[in-house]
């Protein structure tokens, strides 16, 4: 059953069935880039409108240049972010006005990225559909977006920011139990962002995901260094559509679980990744999955998990852009990052010995 077909069904029931009797009649079409009412979201033709409405506004944030500077990836992110945010609650036919207002923000900043206006970093504001939570996170996001690193910090602001504003029309529409899961990606993002900032203080206009593939940087400046013979794998694959580890990557994380039970003091962050195929929503959630894997074999491995942190990437950080199966299998990872409480990194390596690209097949032109 295709992505239309799971839910435009329930959709006519409900609007029908609760008197929107204007719903189940035509109505005059909608306009370009706009969403269908959602009274009248109640057919195969009027979803499907929608949904490609979404890809389109998808491949068009896809295709704005790299961030230059830290206001344009923080509305890079955000436009991403909102563009989730909105097409996941349409899916589950949210009423309140949050999808629509998610999907005119993300619409108005891929505008404004595409013109090169990139607008000045104000302070989000509360769609409808939405309410207030975590106080305490939205005044961090405020701080870093003056710090002087926000430049290196800017995307995980951004996903903060998304992050409360759908917890709070998860708390709003479903109750106070049910917006665990994107306050936790909250502070995952707060965590990241505060790490990336206080980090772009020392090394400043670097990206530091990009920073951690080049040359290991000397640390003979910093005291009681940890030992420089201690190199550790900083990656570990995934075979497609799956969050399984493999025995290859058992290994790795073996080697990895001894290092981190050495330092009670270490502290890793773990990023899950998927490829670019699927939904956004779809890839965070196998992103999560990937990462969350990991965790459980690394505790299940003796490692403290207090020492640990997942971050969901989804698709956001592909390392190969080429539409190929082996640069697929290279972006289907989880990766380690090592930091002591005073800052020091431990070596990490590149590995590879765990890819699982599948068979490279030539398919007939569409």
């Amino acid at each position: 059953m295709n992505e239309v077909a799971r839910f435009s069904g329930r959709l006519a029931v409900v609007a029908c069935l609760g008197g929107l009797a204007l719903g189940c009649v035509s109505t005059k079409p909608v306009p370009a880039g706009e969403l269908t009412p959602y009274q009248h979201r109640i057919s195969d033709e009027a979803i499907a409108r929608d949904l490609a409405e979404f890809d389109r506004w998808q491949s068009r944030l896809g295709g704005v240049p790299a961030p230059q500077n830290g206001g344009q990836a923080y509305y890079q992110s955000k436009a991403a972010h909102w563009l989730a945010l909105s097409r996941q609650e349409y899916q589950v036919n949210d009423r309140t006005g949050v999808v629509e207002a998610a999907f005119a923000e993300a619409k108005r900043l891929i505008g404004r990225l595409e013109s090169g206006r990139v607008p000045r970093i104000s302070e989000t504001l509360l769609p409808p559909g939405s309410i207030r939570l975590r106080e305490d996170l939205w005044n961090l996001s405020e701080e870093l977006k003056d710090h002087r690193g926000f430049q290196c910090a800017a995307g995980a602001i951004a996903r903060l920011e998304v992050e409360l504003v759908w917890a709070g029309n998860v708390e709003l529409t479903c109750g106070p139990n049910d917006p665990r899961h994107h306050l936790a990606a909250a502070e995952a993002a707060a965590d990241e962002a505060r790490r990336l900032a206080e980090r772009c203080n020392v090394v400043p206009d670097v990206e530091p995901r990009v920073r951690r593939r080049t040359a290991t940087p000397k640390l003979e400046s910093v005291p009681t260094p940890v030992p420089s013979t201690l190199v550790v794998p900083n990656v570990i694959h995934f075979a497609f559509d799956k969050a399984t580890i493999s025995s290859q990557s058992v290994a790795i994380l073996n080697r990895i679980a001894e290092v981190v039970k050495l330092y009670p003091d270490l502290r890793v962050l773990m990023f899950g990744h998927t490829d670019r195929r699927g939904s956004d929503m779809y890839n965070y959630a196998l992103a999560r999955r990937r990462a969350d894997s990991a965790y459980v074999r690394l505790v299940e491995s003796g490692v403290d998990p207090s020492q640990l942190r997942v971050v969901s990437e989804g698709e956001a950080r592909l390392i190969r852009g080429e539409e190929s199966n082996v640069a697929h299998a290279y972006n289907r990872r989880v990766e380690f990052e090592f930091y002591t409480s005073v800052g020091r990194r431990i070596e990490t390596v590149f590995q590879e010995s765990d890819l699982q690209p599948e068979p490279e097949t030539k398919s007939p032109k569409q």
